[in-house]
């Protein structure tokens, strides 16, 4: 085999492959790329983990058609150490393959094609999504996916088309839903269709937490990004690459079960004020358990972190009107989903400006920021809140960004024992 490729090229792509090539595996194929040839101008890399497999087509010149299997690690260094546009790859039928650009010269040892194990070829495309929602999705759901490999059905995102009666009349409309889970802890999207429901079709599969990562990598350069299924396996694709996942067998949790249908108390706070104030309050919060101490009372609430070495306490304003409430949380879950609200939030649905979230984190440092009275009709004097929704301090709590157009999300945590 012997071809001539793009340096910048080689580089993108092959770091893309980097994620889906097992670092730890014992086995020399596995932690390798295999270049095929395909035409005359093109060739394909592969990776696989035999969980994941992506397949990539590149441009390149070739000269010679073949088959070969490479270290993916020294690929990759020697790609991003070359500065010339240019890239010779010849391969020797004494297992050898010559790596040339410009005076840099390197002979690489490459494996027997036949070690590389079977992986899936063809893919199939059924629905047609648009990368900047599905990345979007992922970002508010993936970082509530469980760690813990010995639950593996949580460590995956459940992701569906669902039809809704909208309660006024016999149409149904078409959302698409990302729902996470680990346990403690839901985060759930959803966005309607609208025109796009025939290109969907019905929905139900678990992406997996690693599938998941690489597919995010995919959509921030493709507009659109297929998908389809089979019996074992999910495809996500683009132009030039494509995706298949091994599906997991099992049940996703009846997650609808978890979400509060009722709740009376309600409270909103503004998303960066109360970030800012559990990013200091939680300092001094013991670190097993991250634990704070949020009371609510008429328009302002006290947080309160304690462990061996001290406490902190810190009053914040609050859109609240009932009875004195307190309740425990897990700091850090508080602050993940603020940190998606204020970022995702502000760029994707809010329609933000990154000026005025900066200028919202200057006022919070200066203590100038105030909180506003409820907006009655939702619009823009929502936007930058967030609501609490809560039945009392033994209940999962709700909570949901206000003033979002495009996505209804929320996130369900369940509370502390103080």
């Amino acid at each position: 085999m012997e071809f001539s490729i793009k340096q910048e090229t080689l580089k993108e792509e092959i770091g893309f492959i980097q994620g889906i090539i097992d670092k730890k595996t014992i086995s020399p194929a596995l932690s390798s790329i295999l270049f095929q040839s395909v035409s005359e101008d093109k060739i394909r890399v592969t990776g696989s983990n035999l969980e994941m497999t992506m397949h990539i087509n590149m441009p390149a010149q070739v000269s010679e058609q073949g088959t070969v299997l490479v270290s993916a690690k020294r690929i990759f260094d020697i790609a991003r150490s070359l500065d010339l546009p240019e890239i010779r790859f010849r391969a020797e039928e004494s297992s050898w393959v010559h790596v040339e650009s410009g005076n840099a010269k390197f002979r690489i040892a490459s494996i027997d094609v036949t070690e590389y194990p079977e992986v899936p070829a063809e893919t199939k495309v059924g629905a047609q999504l648009d990368s900047n929602m599905l990345l979007a999705f992922i970002q508010m759901t993936g970082f509530a996916i469980s760690q813990e490999q010995s639950r593996y059905l949580l460590s995956a995102a459940k992701f569906l088309s669902v039809n809704e009666n909208d309660g006024k009349s016999q149409n149904r409309r078409r959302k698409l839903r990302m729902v996470t889970t680990d346990g403690h802890r839901l985060a759930m999207v959803e966005k309607d269709l609208e025109g796009e429901s025939s290109e969907v079709g019905n929905l139900d599969i678990l992406i997996p937490r690693r599938a998941l990562q690489e597919i995010a990598k995919i959509c921030r350069h493709e507009n659109k990004l297929g998908l389809g299924e089979d019996e074992r396996h999910l495809y996500f694709t683009s132009e030039n690459r494509s995706l298949i996942v091994r599906k997991l067998v099992g049940n996703f949790p009846n997650y609808e079960a978890v979400i509060p249908k009722e709740s009376p108390f309600v409270a909103e706070f503004d998303s960066a004020t109360l970030r800012a104030a559990l990013r200091r309050v939680s300092l001094m919060a013991d670190e097993m358990s991250h634990a704070v101490k949020i009371t609510l009372m008429k328009n302002e609430a006290v947080i309160e972190a304690f462990s061996q070495d001290g406490e902190a306490k810190e009053v914040i304003p609050v859109v609240y009107d009932g009875e004195d409430f307190t309740i425990g949380f897990n700091s850090q879950y508080i602050q993940e989903f603020l940190d998606v609200v204020l970022s995702v939030g502000a760029s994707k649905a809010s329609e933000s400006s990154a000026e005025s979230v900066e200028e919202t984190e200057k006022e919070i440092e200066s203590n100038k920021v105030k909180v506003r009275e409820v907006a009655k009709d939702g619009s823009d004097e929502e936007k930058g809140r967030i609501r609490f929704e809560f039945r009392d301090s033994n209940s999962q709590v709700l909570m949901r960004p206000l003033g979002w157009k495009d996505y209804n999300y929320v996130y369900v945590l369940m509370p502390l024992r103080l």
